[in-house]
């Protein structure tokens, strides 16, 4: 009886063959801007809020998180935290 570690070479070769055989270069990239196809608002703001909550910081609002979604995530945290970066 084949198992698991034997059959699984066998399929990745299948799977490589399949794919080399149908797929073609391609043809363009599609580059989400967060919202456009997935939003990851939800996901983002909940890790903000258990880092901050961690570290001893207040959770910051939903507003707030938005606001400040356009620094880099050091400089975000560092503002949720009160802190001012650069100083």
């Amino acid at each position: 009886t084949p198992t698991l570690s034997t059959r699984r070479p066998i399929r990745r070769r299948l799977v490589f063959r399949m794919a080399a055989a149908t797929s073609a270069a391609p043809r363009g990239v599609c580059w989400d801007v967060d919202g456009t196809l997935a939003d990851s608002f939800l996901l983002g703001y909940s890790a903000t809020k258990d880092v901050l909550h961690q570290a001893g910081y207040a959770e910051p609002s939903g507003d707030e998180y938005h606001a400040y979604c356009i620094y880099t995530t050091p400089v975000r945290l560092s503002r949720h935290a009160g802190l001012q970066p650069g100083t």
